[in-house]
């Protein structure tokens, strides 16, 4: 059951993540290397979303954080920007 937190919880007080939206991308305008982008949503709390990017063969992985009222917003600019595109 989803909950509303205040603050920032922490990542080890989420039981899991659900897998919401992923993109990929082909070598963009920046001739970047191929990726995907992973956009995971907290099981526990509302507005807590993981993004996962795979660099090339996914040897590079990077995750990021985002919580709060425009978390998603801040998500799909995050997406964007690193060449990818989110549809629901």
């Amino acid at each position: 059951m989803k909950r509303l937190a205040l603050t920032r919880p922490k990542v080890s007080q989420v039981t899991g993540w659900e897998l919401v939206a992923e993109a990929h991308r082909e070598n963009d305008w920046r001739n970047r290397v191929p990726g995907a982008a992973h956009v995971y949503e907290a099981l526990d709390f509302y507005d807590y979303y993981k993004v996962v990017t795979y660099e090339g063969a996914g040897a590079n992985r990077k995750t990021k954080y985002f919580f709060g009222e425009s978390a998603w917003i801040e998500v799909q600019g995050y997406v964007r920007d690193y060449g990818c595109f989110i549809t629901l």
